[in-house]
């Protein structure tokens, strides 16, 4: 017994020191690894220290080459000063390397090369990171202190309102008024003389920062110093006191000679609390508002009512708009102008009336429309109710499908700006649009809209993606029915700061429950609410968690939109929504999975989970077969570099896309240096090939050789190819990127994301060489081309002149080997008939655009023209060519060493009588050390209205006459380049445009 349990003693004793040892031997040979793979670690170390050292080259000389309009943003200095920091840490660490073998010869410092090797690998796993985060960041803004063109809609042809606006600019030349009220009714074209205020304020030097801010219902003076903050960039320390950001606000504006513009002011506004005090002694403000009591409150200096038009403008505005044929047909005018007297001088009522009866010679509708818009008591419209009254008589004139899609506007806040591509999916998916096809029904839902926008019942707003119902719109609708809608079918939540519950009474027999940003914190266990079929939840980051039971009643919801919360995962009773057809989980970061239950959704159509926190494709999407949009992004796990199991899971299981037999658009975003992506791209593109509905993608490709399997597969695409010349082009909207180059070209398009509004048809060829006649066929059915880092292109004849016919906008950057943009000898037929944007950077080898005579046709349609950093060019328009560009717009010339003239000389006879550019409206000159001539022709430029040239000491002489005094608005220029002019009289006669930088 005792031997036996000693032995056992022995035994156990044993077990654990042979553990210890097990232990210590493993941490040693790590430690001696670590020594012993010094020199790769290094290696690996200079490696990634030299890529960070030329993408912060990039980042420097791209801020440098654009600092006339562009400048820096935060993140991009952080990121620099970030990368200095780390410059230091690098060079120390190479000096301890090389130091390394020569201070401990003979010795055996094994601590210190431990320590080193560690540092060394450490190290480039950091700078890994910055070169990662580099690629996240946005290089360059434009400098806010500028005006911000809101291209508003011309008024030169009504004198009724361009009056106010000559009144205004009177006013703010007068070093007396501070501030400048307009007031007016409804629709009378306040926020129309404001924003063409705006616009004429950019050709000026008067003010400098402009500030625009369209005031909304629920504005605080918090809110108006939101938009100011994010306007000017400022950085306000990351405070959140309002008093604080009001002192940085102040600091930054006390010295400038700002403009604050407020359009559609309600009730009185402490600017002191803003940031806005009176010893700001250069800043003016100009507020715009229905009532002249709060222009009085907010003690303006002057007043400016907007009347209602003249009869005289609003007949041209109404003819304008009709056609002048209508006002010529005698039988119809006595009703047109009864029309025309009952709209009251009321701008948008005209433009309603006017787009409902465009072309119409029919003289009884023009009598309905009379004897509708007809208040009671017979006498010329007055006031707002007057107004609703006219607008309505619009509204009830159009079918119930474009009452419904008006009135589902309700659903969303007032003023809110609504995605045109998002409001018509969620029609199609409330079955206003009876479409099957989502092709066909974004094709139908967009002419609604432009209809709606048409007649004035809705805005289109600065961003040409958005819309929105104007005050005026909503406060009609509230009034009206549709055959589907009133006004309590709609619970919709807009305080901000609502805490509690909002939803016991409010959702029970409610169609639509909107809480966009309404700081929603928590939802109802299990809400009875049978009848609901949309439900807006969107942008309430603080929404974590939905209810388990949430869903359970709710059976009929049809849109779900939960995008940009907090949510981290969805609930079971997701399962019970048997009828949804559109979900979005975009921007919903902490979602990391979906639930198994997802796959109970057969009637799905449209699923956003873009920017989320998913890093794979679940299995269950393929499931539902009924999806026609997916739109899905993966990003790899920050700071994995060394991560074993991060390949782990494929992005996308085989055939998981080809199952869905009915999917017509389709966006997959990636990061291009993410392997599992590329190793996966190939078969991908092999899948989708099979989908034959398809009509929109986004998608990047590593190589060309994806491309070319796609395409060459591709039943959907071979469709559109056959037909494209007959206009009839099967695919919608595509932005394939092919290939990745890291360049931080100043002209690019934003990558991350893919518009679906009719026809994007966006093709990024960037880096290696591969098959031009894929890319050719693609440029078939492209309207934007970028050309990025390509390598053995001479000219874009490479790639079949003629089989871009349809591009609008083209760019090209960095093609080392690129000579000419159009080789004559390659090209035989009409070039660029469409193209609208040319934009070329960094093109070592480009000597020319284009040589040789030119079709009529060729650049025909060109308004912008961009070249920076092409050195070897020396002539940038040749005579051919200059006399082509008869819309070009805007041309910039920049850090182009070796160029002598912009236009070529010509001294054939007759020339001098061409006029050269005759819409040139903006000409920017930045570093052309070289050049001497712009142009020898004196009808030059008749429509130019901006000049800046800077840094070109050699140029003597500006082709300027008298003629140009009347459109030139401002010559941007160095004050000692100015004095050094040859031609004194052309000084004299502009000196007063010039504003010195």
């Amino acid at each position: 017994m005792w031997p036996a349990a000693a032995a056992q003693a022995i035994g156990t004793a044993v077990t654990p020191a042979a553990d210890v040892l097990t232990c210590m031997f493993s941490y040693l040979k790590r430690k001696i690894d670590y020594v012993r793979n010094i020199k790769d670690n290094f290696n690996t170390f200079k490696a990634q220290a030299e890529r960070l050292s030329a993408l912060e080259n990039d980042v420097k000389e791209t801020i440098e080459c654009n600092d006339v309009r562009k400048e820096p943003t935060y993140e991009c200095k952080l990121w620099l000063h970030k990368v200095e920091n780390k410059n230091k840490e690098i060079e120390q660490l190479n000096a301890r390397y090389e130091n390394s073998g020569r201070s401990f010869c003979g010795l055996c410092p094994f601590c210190s090369l431990l320590t080193l090797s560690k540092d060394l690998k450490g190290n480039a796993n950091e700078i890994a990171d910055l070169v990662d985060e580099k690629r996240t960041i946005t290089i360059l803004k434009d400098k806010k202190d500028e005006v911000q063109i809101r291209h508003a809609e011309t008024i030169d042809y009504v004198p009724s309102l361009s009056k106010h606006l000559k009144q205004l600019l009177e006013f703010l030349k007068d070093k007396d008024v501070k501030r400048i009220g307009v007031y007016g009714m409804e629709g009378m074209g306040k926020t129309t003389v404001m924003e063409n205020l705006n616009d004429e304020l950019s050709n000026t030097k008067l003010f400098k920062p402009v500030i625009f801010i369209t005031m909304k219902r629920d504005f605080t003076e918090r809110d108006i110093q939101k938009e100011i903050v994010e306007k000017l960039t400022l950085d306000t320390g990351g405070s959140s006191s309002s008093e604080v950001i009001g002192c940085y606000i102040s600091e930054y504006l006390k010295d400038k000679q700002y403009l604050l513009l407020l359009d559609d002011v309600i009730s009185e506004i402490d600017l002191r609390r803003v940031g806005i005090h009176d010893n700001h002694r250069h800043g003016k403000l100009v507020l715009a508002s229905r009532y002249k009591v709060v222009c009085t409150s907010m003690q303006v200096d002057e007043f400016i009512r907007i009347e209602r038009l003249s009869y005289d403008d609003a007949k041209k505005l109404l003819r304008k708009i009709v056609g002048y044929g209508v006002f010529q047909d005698p039988i119809v005018r006595p009703q047109v102008e009864r029309v025309l007297k009952r709209c009251g001088g009321v701008p948008r009522l005209i433009k309603a009336v006017g787009s409902l009866l465009k072309n119409e010679t029919n003289e009884i509708s023009w009598s309905n429309m009379a004897d509708n818009l007809s208040p009671p008591t017979q006498v010329v419209l007055g006031d707002l109710d007057d107004l609703l009254n006219g607008i309505g008589v619009v509204y009830d004139r159009l079918d119930g499908q474009n009452q419904n899609c008006f009135l589902f506007g309700l659903s969303f806040p007032e003023e809110f700006e609504i995605y045109q591509d998002y409001l018509v999916e969620c029609w199609k998916s409330e079955d206003l649009i009876g479409d099957s096809r989502l092709r066909r029904a974004r094709d139908r839902g967009h002419d609604i809209l432009k209809r709606l926008i048409d007649f004035c019942l809705m805005d289109a707003c600065k961003d040409a993606k958005c819309v929105k119902m104007p005050k005026i719109s909503r406060d009609m609708a509230l009034r009206k029915r549709s055959p589907l809608y009133s006004k309590d079918d709609f619970s919709v939540k807009e305080s901000e700061d609502h805490e509690g519950p909002l939803w016991k009474e409010d959702w029970k027999n409610v169609k639509v429950v909107s809480m966009v940003h309404c700081n929603v914190r928590q939802l109802p266990n299990r809400p009875k609410c049978q009848v609901i079929s949309s439900l807006f939840l969107q942008e309430n980051s603080d929404l974590e968690s939905i209810p388990v039971s949430f869903f359970d009643h709710m059976s009929d919801l049809k849109v779900l939109d939960l995008h940009c919360t907090g949510i981290i995962s969805l609930p079971s009773s997701i399962s019970n929504l048997i009828n949804l057809k559109g979900l979005y989980l975009n921007d919903c970061k902490d979602l990391h999975e979906l639930p198994s239950a997802i796959s109970d959704l057969k009637k799905l159509e449209v699923l956003d989970m873009q920017n989320t926190g998913i890093h794979t494709l679940p299995e269950q999407i393929g499931e539902l077969t009924s999806l026609r949009c997916l739109r899905v992004s993966f990003t790899s796990a920050v700071g994995n570099h060394n991560h074993i199991n991060c390949r782990a899971e494929k992005l996308i299981q085989p055939n998981g896309l080809s199952n869905l037999s009915l999917l017509e658009e389709l966006t997959i975003l990636v990061e291009p240096n993410d392997s599992r992506w590329n190793e996966i791209a190939h078969e991908v593109a092999g899948n989708l090939a099979t989908l034959e509905h398809l009509t929109t993608l986004g998608i990047f490709f590593p190589h060309t050789n994806c491309l070319e399997t796609f395409i060459t597969n591709s039943k959907s695409w071979k469709n559109g190819s056959t037909s494209s010349r007959n206009n009839s082009v099967s695919f919608r909207s595509f932005k394939i990127l092919v290939g990745y180059h890291e360049t931080s070209h100043p002209y690019g398009f934003d990558t991350s994301v893919i518009s679906i509004q009719a026809p994007e048809r966006h093709l990024r060829v960037s880096a290696g060489e591969g098959n031009h006649n894929t890319v050719a066929e693609v440029l078939e059915q492209t309207r934007v081309f970028e050309l990025i880092g390509r390598q053995k292109i001479v000219s874009l004849s490479d790639f079949s002149i003629e089989k871009m016919e349809g591009l609008r906008i083209c760019v090209i950057a960095e093609c080392n080997d690129l000579e000419k943009v159009v080789d004559p000898n390659k090209t035989t037929d009409v070039a660029f008939q469409c193209l609208e944007k040319l934009h070329l950077f960094k093109l070592q080898k480009l000597n020319s655009i284009w040589e040789g005579s030119l079709a009529l046709e060729c650049f025909a349609k060109l308004t912008i023209l961009t070249l920076n950093y092409c050195p070897c060019i020396t002539t940038i328009l040749l005579w051919e060519i200059a006399k082509q560009l008869v819309v070009l717009q805007c041309l910039r010339v920049e850090n182009c060493g070796q160029a002598t003239q912009i236009i070529e000389a010509n001294n054939q006879s007759g020339a001098d009588e061409i006029c050269t550019l005759p819409k040139l409206k903006t000409l920017e000159l930045v570093s052309l050390p070289s050049l001497v001539s712009i142009c020898q022709n004196q009808k030059l430029y008749p429509s130019l209205q901006r000049m800046e040239i800077r840094d070109c000491e050699n140029l003597k002489i500006l082709p300027l006459s008298a003629s140009n005094k009347e459109e030139l608005k401002v010559i941007k220029c160095n004050e000692n380049w100015w004095r050094s002019l040859e031609d004194g009289e052309i000084k004299q006669h502009f000196e007063s445009l010039c504003h010195f930088i």
